[in-house]
Formats: structure tokens, sequence, C-alpha cells
């Protein structure tokens, strides 16, 4: 108690009206500044303890200890700001996890590499349809995995998802990167049926459209 006198002393040193009516600003102030310089900290020690971590397993362990870190202050006054600053970080982590479940999703029903060539292939370079591992067999192929994907899309999430704390962060990252596998499969789709690359009867290797891919994974 003594102690707590001696530090209001230094900033409280005139007992008047107009000083007790500033003192609550003043101490909402200190006390913002205080919990600031700690949540940096805490982030601080959080990076380095994840250091050598892998990706995914980083942004992890980042959401759920600025997650927890989050749950913590909301429940105190004059945190705001502190919330704010942690869930930017928060979401620079779920970005990470977001892409990183979409990848793993294309990478394991063989459609990483079509998505990436379709990406980068220019209508100069000719027909893709002669291209390797753009061929029809090829594509049949992925499609096929990807039919086995749309069946039982939970089958295929990331290990690290399993360990993140909160279930509605958790159902954030599934249904963005499931969003973003949507898209790559509309920019693939618009590629097969497109006369320009020369599929014969594209539809045979695409028989869903990307609305009806969204629809099954709604």
């Amino acid at each position: 108690m003594l102690e707590a006198l001696k530090a209001l002393s230094t900033f409280f040193v005139e007992n008047s009206l107009q000083t007790q009516r500033n003192l609550r600003g003043d101490i909402e102030r200190r006390s913002l500044a205080v919990n600031e310089e700690f949540v940096s900290i805490f982030k601080e020690m959080c990076t380095v303890s994840a250091t050598n971590l892998g990706t995914a397993y980083m942004a992890t362990f980042m959401v759920n200890s600025l997650y927890m870190m989050k749950t913590t202050l909301a429940l105190f006054e004059v945190t705001d700001r502190c919330l704010e600053m942690l869930q930017f970080q928060i979401e620079a982590h779920l970005d990470t996890l977001i892409n990183k479940q979409a990848s793993y999703v294309l990478t394991r029903v063989g459609l990483s590499y079509i998505y990436n060539t379709v990406q980068q292939h220019k209508p100069e370079q000719g027909s893709s349809a002669n291209l390797p591992n753009l061929e029809s067999v090829a594509l049949k192929a992925a499609m096929a995995q990807f039919d086995r994907y749309l069946s039982a899309p939970d089958h295929l999430l990331m290990p690290q998802l399993n360990f993140l704390l909160s279930a509605t962060v958790k159902e954030q990252i599934v249904k963005q990167s499931t969003e973003l596998v949507c898209r790559a499969c509309e920019e693939v789709h618009a590629a097969v049926m497109n006369p320009v690359n020369a599929y014969k009867d594209p539809e045979s290797i695409l028989h869903r459209t990307p609305e009806q891919v969204k629809t099954l994974l709604s």
C-alpha cells in the first residue's frame, strides 16, 4: 500500500479539484503503456520460443499464445488498443495457416503443380494440353483424387490445425483456405475449357463446374 502511494505521488503532486479530475485519465494512460509494453515483450518471447519450429507449427503456436493473451486482457479495462495489436498479429499468422492449408489440400490431390503451371502459362507459349503433367490423362487422375477430397474434405486437414485452442479460429482457417482451393479450381477449369489450350472433350476431364465445387465444399 505504501509503495502504491509513493508511486501515485510521482504524478499526483497537487490535491486540487482539477488534478482529481485528471487522475483517472493519468492512471488509464499509464495502465495502457504498461499493457502495451507487456504485450510487446510477450510477443517477442513467443517468437523466440517458436524460432526452431516449422512454418505451420510456428504459426499455430503464435496464434494460440496470442489468442490466450487476448482473451485474458479482454477481462480488463483500458485494453482496447492492446487487443487491436494482438488481433493484428493473430491475423498475420492466420494468413500463414490459411495459405498452408490450401497448399496442403492442392498438393495432396495432385493439383498443386497443375495450378502453378496454369498460373504461369502464357498464351504465346501455345496449348497447355501439350505441357508435361497438363495432358488430359494427368488432369483426369488429379480430378479423381479431387473428387475423393470433395466427398470427405475434413480428411485433408493439416495436423497442426488440431492443436489450435479456438474452434472458431480453426473454422475460420478451414473456411478461408477452402475458398482459396475453390479459386484454384476455378482457374484450372477456365484453362481447360479455353479452346486455345486445345483440350479434346474438356467436359470429360473436368466434370464438375466451379459452382458445383463451391456447393459441395460449402
